[in-house]
């Protein structure tokens, strides 16, 4: 009899240990893959948040993290399906009631991109880690991009995100690997930043060069460049008063070992309110995705910078 209790006992506490197991396995559901499962969490939990306004763009692969408790119980788990060892048993059973002890689980995590509409011009940017529990609920939040985008962004970022093609060139399938490269190249750099303000400036930054870019359907540093500085001194001097005058070529900076390193150009503009013959030359300093990196006003004489 008591064997018998102690074989009823075994079987539901490995009974216990696989419906957590289950949620994370694909056969769990033929139709819904646990990457889908994942995403839908997470769209139904901003869903709930946002309602309406909640838009979303795009999911990462999932990452599942299993602590080392469950994993040694798991392991545990299969020697003891093959040989029945009551010390195995036991070890199970001291492990599962640490494991309830701490509310120690399984936990998924995916990276989310969405857009929250925020008012009549203007919408929100978000990119975060979601953490879903082993049942997939959303127990944490890590943001790492925000930005708040005037409505007339909204087009360029889908192209952006969805890497639509906006180059200009010989055949479609030309225009569409230039167009691939070039949000590589971009992205790649996007996905390099830690800090979130970090990577939702450059976010902004890549909508600009974008933009540049479609309209002027290649990537060509040196009119891109021009444009960024004539929009800056605009904003700056304002623009009736900003009068360009000169502008050098743009000048890569790249060594064998490191590759490109930036560029640079100097640019002689003049202001409706200086004196006659007032003139400015600035050098002005890129790294290599065009942002600018430094400004220095230089002395005279002006010609030298523009031969």
């Amino acid at each position: 009899m008591i064997q018998k209790f102690l074989l009823i006992l075994s079987l539901l506490l490995l009974q216990g240990c696989f419906v957590a197991d289950a949620i994370f396995l694909d056969s769990y559901d033929e139709t819904e893959s646990l990457q889908k499962r994942s995403e839908d969490a997470v769209y139904n939990y901003l869903l709930m948040e946002f309602g309406w306004d909640y838009t979303p763009y795009g999911y990462s692969e999932i990452t599942i993290f299993k602590p080392k408790q469950i994993a040694e119980r798991d392991s545990l788990i299969e020697v003891y399906n093959r040989t029945q060892d009551q010390k195995t048993r036991k070890s199970i059973e001291s492990i599962s009631d640490t494991i309830n002890k701490y509310g120690i689980e399984r936990t998924v995590s995916l990276t989310h991109f969405y857009l929250v509409e925020d008012s009549s011009n203007t919408f929100d940017v978000y990119e975060g880690v979601f953490t879903l529990s082993d049942t997939l609920t959303v127990k944490g939040y890590k943001p790492t991009l925000y930005k708040e985008l005037d409505d007339s962004k909204r087009t360029i970022l889908y192209n952006f995100f969805f890497e639509q093609t906006i180059f200009v060139a010989r055949s479609y399938s030309e225009s569409a690997n230039l167009s691939q490269s070039f949000y590589a190249f971009y992205k790649s750099r996007l996905e390099s930043f830690d800090l979130m303000t970090d990577k939702s400036n450059f976010l902004e930054h890549s909508l600009i060069i974008t933009e540049l870019v479609k309209k002027i359907g290649d990537y060509k540093p040196h009119e891109i460049a021009k444009q960024l500085i004539s929009t800056k001194l605009k904003i700056e001097l304002g623009k009736e008063n900003y009068i360009p005058a000169q502008w050098s070529v743009l000048n890569e900076v790249s060594s064998e070992e490191a590759g490109l390193q930036g560029y640079y150009f100097f640019h002689k503009f003049t202001t409706l309110d200086a004196s006659p013959g007032d003139t400015t030359v600035k050098v002005f300093e890129f790294d290599p995705f065009l942002q600018l990196n430094s400004e220095i006003v230089m002395g005279k004489p002006y010609n030298q910078y523009f031969e």
